[in-house]
């Protein structure tokens, strides 16, 4: 038999691009009597889209960030400031690092992913994920520009890794620092997703010279050993590690694997989206854009799963769900909805204030106009929160 009174407790651990957009509408779930919690190591979160940004100082943290804790205490969420150290999913809760256990009914995973330091990193080093580690690292080039008072002593900078990332970290550096610092680029290969793409190849080169950034391609360096006043590592992005601490199979490459439903293989009432996921169907690239066109399916069968619940052994009221969500879900799989990775998707550079590049295909737009359009683009994604 059903139970109207049951609700059921929603758990989102972490507060990425998805997480942001289920607190945003949690009324979703809350006007149908369920409870969302949501876990999170900060009160904000770094939007990736405009981090880079933060080394040139063209925003604040504060214009570049979603406010997770505004979101949740305007939603009535219940928000707990702590660092996810693990899952017990026999035991429906997640554990945490002060917080005793979090039991769930229902729990979303949206921990992004990171950037794998030397063993023997430094403070001098920073990476690109999680890339609330960027807003240290604007202020220690901040500071470093205060102590050296000439360009007699100029400001180094290591930039680890020649992807997107690396160059976007080596352009705002250097467009920051000026005449009074050296950025230096070390990789195997610039920008090897470009080669297909002559035009914006050529654009990216010719604005890192611009910017008196060196490139020393073809090597492998170790980042320790570098002499540099500030070392970016942008070596590319791996799952979290704290996902081996689940205790549920893994992807081959760490990440928790997902099914076309956005949900955790074997287990039933655990999703999970963004970077921290690999989608089995068909592998996708870990770049902000899907993680946003998933939000509406995550909110979808979030709050179908926590119908399905509280029907106690039932099917929840499809139809109910798709007209609160605006989704229409199939009547297999207790109405659940599933994602379409389909689609081309616009592709960007920060390569410094009025310096930018976009290209979607064939279309390409480089210069000032690229940099304003991709910041109103960006700015508008944040505003959509405030």
């Amino acid at each position: 038999m059903s139970d109207p009174n049951r609700k059921a407790r929603i758990v989102l651990a972490g507060a990425g691009h998805c997480h942001a957009e289920v607190l945003r509408r949690s009324k979703l779930f809350t006007s149908r009597g369920h409870s969302v919690t949501v876990i999170s190591p900060d009160l904000d979160h770094v939007y990736s889209g405009m981090a880079p940004g933060l080394l040139a100082g063209s925003w604040s943290r504060r214009d570049a960030s979603l406010p997770v804790a505004e979101l949740a205490r305007r939603g009535g969420v219940e928000f707990i400031q702590d660092r996810v150290t693990g899952l017990d999913p026999a035991g429906k809760a997640i554990r945490c690092r002060d917080h005793s256990p979090i039991r769930y009914d229902v729990l979303s995973v949206n921990l992004g992913s990171e950037t794998t330091l030397p063993a023997s990193s430094e403070t001098r080093m920073w990476p690109s994920k999680p890339v609330r580690s960027l807003v240290d690292a604007a202020a220690r080039l901040e500071s470093l520009l205060r102590e050296r008072t000439s360009g007699a002593d100029p400001v180094e900078v290591a930039v680890v890794g020649g992807g997107f990332s690396g160059i976007e970290l080596a352009a705002n550096a250097a467009s920051f620092l000026g005449d009074r610092g050296v950025v230096t680029i070390y990789t195997r290969a610039l920008a090897p997703s470009l080669t297909d793409h002559p035009p914006c190849m050529r654009y990216v080169r010719r604005a890192l010279d611009r910017l008196g950034i060196r490139v020393r391609e073809g090597v492998r360096v170790d980042p320790t050993t570098l002499v540099a006043d500030v070392v970016l590592v942008a070596t590319g992005i791996t799952p979290p590690a704290v996902l081996r601490e689940f205790n549920v199979p893994l992807a081959p490459d760490g990440a928790l694997p997902v099914d076309r439903f956005l949900r955790v293989s074997g287990e039933e009432d655990v999703f999970a989206v963004g970077d921290c996921a690999t989608f089995l169907p068909v592998p996708l690239p870990r770049v902000g854009v899907f993680a946003v066109r998933q939000q509406p399916v995550l909110i979808h069968n979030l709050l179908a799963r926590a119908e399905a619940l509280r029907e106690a052994g039932g099917l929840e009221n499809n139809d109910t769900v798709s007209s609160l969500t605006g989704h229409q879900a199939s009547h297999s799989d207790h109405g659940l909805i599933s994602f379409q990775a389909t689609g081309p998707y616009l592709r960007g550079m920060n390569l410094g204030p009025r310096r930018g590049l976009l290209f979607r295909g064939r279309w390409v737009l480089t210069g000032a106009p690229a940099w304003h359009l991709k910041a109103l683009i960006d700015r508008g994604f944040i505003r959509r929160y405030r």
